[in-house]
């Protein structure tokens, strides 16, 4: 399996799960040559096969994502970043309705560094070096936890990610608009019990800000 060469930053994220919500499956497709960012379409999952000339970068956010081969443009050690600016969509991309589109910009790195502290502060704001790459990242996710286990810290109509029930042993997390809140003590250790606005149950073990 090739490894995903594409990753999104949080906007795009919430924008992405926010289209699925509405029509269902998605993809990517990316064409032309433009040395500011290509402006991907958004277009239905099942919208027939893909040319076989396109060449995979893998999946964003579950979507999968197709470029044409473009000199230059697609290599062994290329990474792309889909994030989403102001401006005219291309027809027929679904995120049109929004005044808003998405940007994909290559991102050049070493193959054994596809996962560093620079990609890591373009989504997440860290700055550091690798030595302390680690210890930062542990500290990320625990205080993404942490939040998700004070009461104070989740209302209606916040977006969150939780685990249901059937997805404890797998960890899988489901995302969603918090309709009520179920816990009622301050605090919870393993997250704090919500109602989403689909119905379904969870605990919260992150928080979108």
């Amino acid at each position: 399996m090739t490894d995903s060469r594409i990753v999104a930053a949080r906007p795009a994220m919430q924008l992405i799960r926010q289209l699925v919500s509405r029509y269902g499956p998605l993809e990517f497709r990316i064409s032309g040559s433009c040395v500011d960012g290509f402006v991907p379409c958004c277009v239905h999952g099942n919208e027939g096969d893909v040319a076989a000339d396109r060449y995979s970068l893998g999946f964003v956010e579950g979507c999968p994502a197709y470029i044409e081969p473009v000199p230059g443009v697609v290599d062994d050690h290329a990474q792309f970043v889909l994030n989403i600016e102001k401006g005219k969509t291309n027809p027929g991309s679904l995120e049109a309705a929004g005044n808003v589109r998405f940007l994909l910009c290559k991102k050049a790195v070493k193959r054994e560094k596809a996962v560093n502290p620079h990609m890591f502060s373009y989504l997440f704001g860290y700055s550091g070096s690798w030595a302390d790459f680690r210890t930062f990242a542990r500290k990320f996710a625990t205080s993404m936890r942490e939040d998700a286990q004070y009461r104070k810290n989740i209302t209606p109509g916040l977006e969150v990610g939780i685990v249901l029930k059937k997805d404890q042993r797998s960890g899988k997390v489901t995302y969603g608009i918090v309709q009520d809140l179920l816990t009622s003590a301050a605090y919870h250790s393993r997250g704090i019990k919500v109602r989403l606005e689909d119905g379904q149950v969870g605990r919260v073990v992150e928080i979108i800000y």
